[in-house]
């Protein structure tokens, strides 16, 4: 999983391990002037999505460009990327590999 989740075109922010919901591998990368996050599945499918990166205080939110996400959004505080509802509740985390 970790092999296809470095399979990405430019520079990578970082791969983050999620475990409790969705038990996939994230990859946070920039390539082109875009930033991208490439959610690797157990079974090594993967898919790519364009967000948008709004830099907070000491932190980064990526929110989904397209609605695939039905308003849920990332943010990357230190080495922890945690993942947010529409709700804007936190309801998983995954870990900087």
């Amino acid at each position: 999983m970790l092999t296809e989740a470095k399979k990405v075109p430019g520079n990578i922010i970082g791969i983050f391990n999620e475990q409790n919901y969705t038990f996939s591998l994230y990859t946070i990368y920039e390539n082109n002037g875009k930033t991208f996050i490439k959610t690797t599945f157990k079974d090594g499918e993967s898919m790519d999505n364009e967000v948008e990166k709004i830099s907070t205080k000491n932190r980064v939110r990526y929110n989904y460009k397209e609605d695939v996400s039905q308003g849920e959004y990332f943010i990357l505080n230190n080495d922890i990327l945690e993942f947010y509802n529409s709700e804007n509740k936190m309801f998983t985390s995954g870990i900087k590999l």
